[in-house]
């Protein structure tokens, strides 16, 4: 059954952004419930780049969108508001210009690392233990989707437990996030500019307001990679792991005409795709881009499902990995209808198969008929489009904090306003 997705309350001068952004949106997001609201709402947030970028005179062929395969809706109110979703990689191919901040980078990431292990897994657990009392209460580390967990290497093949130990830790440290969500601080510099959409401003970074907000961006995102590895000195003490790499996935790439949001990049190095915890960790190294002969299975949103009015390079050039699994509806998505307001999405009406229609303002008001997608659905969408070698499993052994994943985390104490 295919899902219906409808918009309401659309300013007549918006719809053809709307129709717009379906053309600029491609995927290759597993399963087809949150995958398709969380395209829905990204059509939002991308009609009103599109709308300031042919304001401004620019190439709209520069600007794309590719879900990953865990591409899914996000916990953010803010975010969600602005019609902005997760799990997917925006470019838009504009010299000077940043226009992706509106997507609200935060310098979120892992930090994978080795144990130093003896095979004593009983020491382990009690070390273990008592890091979680260390951590508890921590609002970083249960903010979100956020953890530290440990888990046991075994063959992706055999299941042969390897006798290696690795630790992940997912986190933001939300160092100057304030500034990175809000850019109003940059509002006296030369280069702010605010451009008026039906349903919502959009904000244009140029001079040297953009060079200040992409210092603050990198000044942040480094912050937050330091956190993390305090957090691995805090559970095993200084020297007792082998860090092995610290990946952001939700952040600007270099000169902002890229954000990652819940996508890595790192290329000859383990990367951690992360599931639920009684599913583990999958490593993997990525390749280099989705190749040319994957592009006809990627899912199109345009009427016509054509891809000739896109810079190639957009799709040619990319490189992408999972973070996670995704959220994923518990019940079968009949139809959404995405109320729009002033700012952006006011109001959400989801019908679901044995639920009937739920309304909420947004994804954490109703979380509770939310989960995440399963590891094999995502890894076979990894497989399908040749994205990553799946060389280690990491099936789980202890999650210190939170004792137990909840879709969405627990609130965070800080919930930035517009």
């Amino acid at each position: 059954m295919k899902s219906k997705v409808s918009y309401s309350n659309v300013d007549p001068e918006f719809q053809k952004w709307l129709d717009e952004a379906a053309r600029h949106h491609f995927s290759t997001a597993a399963g087809n419930r949150a995958s398709i609201i969380g395209e829905a709402i990204m059509r939002v947030g991308s009609a009103k780049l599109l709308y300031a970028m042919n304001e401004l005179g620019l190439d709209l062929g520069k600007y794309a969108v590719i879900f990953a395969p865990d591409g899914t809706f996000s916990m953010n109110r803010v975010r969600t508001r602005r019609g902005v979703s997760y799990g997917c990689l925006m470019r838009a191919d504009f010299e000077g210009y940043l226009f992706l901040h509106n997507a609200m980078p935060n310098g979120c990431g892992y930090s994978l690392a080795k144990v130093n292990y003896d095979g004593n897994d009983e020491e382990l657990r009690k070390l273990l233990l008592k890091a979680r009392e260390s951590v508890a209460d921590d609002v970083q580390l249960s903010t979100g989707n956020h953890f530290a967990g440990v888990y046991i290497a075994t063959d992706p093949f055999t299941g042969e437990d390897l006798q290696e130990r690795y630790v992940v830790v997912h986190c933001s440290g939300h160092v100057g996030g304030e500034k990175l969500y809000d850019v109003s601080w940059l509002a006296s510099l030369p280069g702010y500019q605010k451009i008026a959409t039906p349903h919502g401003d959009v904000t244009i970074l140029t001079d040297d307001a953009r060079e200040k907000y992409l210092q603050q961006f990198e000044e942040s995102n480094n912050s937050n990679e330091q956190n993390r590895i305090g957090y691995l000195d805090q559970i095993f003490g200084e020297g007792n792991y082998s860090l092995v790499a610290s990946l952001t996935h939700q952040g600007l790439m270099p000169n902002g005409k890229e954000h990652r949001l819940g996508v890595q990049k790192l290329l000859g190095i383990p990367v951690p795709i992360a599931f639920n915890p009684e599913e583990g960790v999958a490593l993997v190294v990525g390749k280099e881009n989705i190749h040319t002969q994957h592009h006809s299975n990627l899912i199109t949103f345009s009427e016509d499902g054509t891809m000739d009015s896109i810079d190639p390079d957009l799709l040619r050039t990319v490189n992408m990995v999972p973070h996670g699994a995704g959220y994923e509806f518990k019940d079968e998505l009949k139809s959404v209808t995405i109320k729009l307001g002033g700012n952006g999405i006011s109001f959400f009406h989801i019908e679901l198969v044995g639920k009937g229609t739920v309304q909420a303002a947004n994804m954490r008001e109703i979380r509770h008929l939310v989960t995440y997608r399963r590891k094999t659905p995502i890894m076979q969408q990894v497989a399908k489009f040749d994205l990553a070698d799946h060389f280690l499993d990491l099936p789980y052994f202890f999650q210190i904090y939170p004792e137990k994943s909840i879709p969405g985390g627990v609130e965070s104490k800080k919930i930035v306003q517009e």
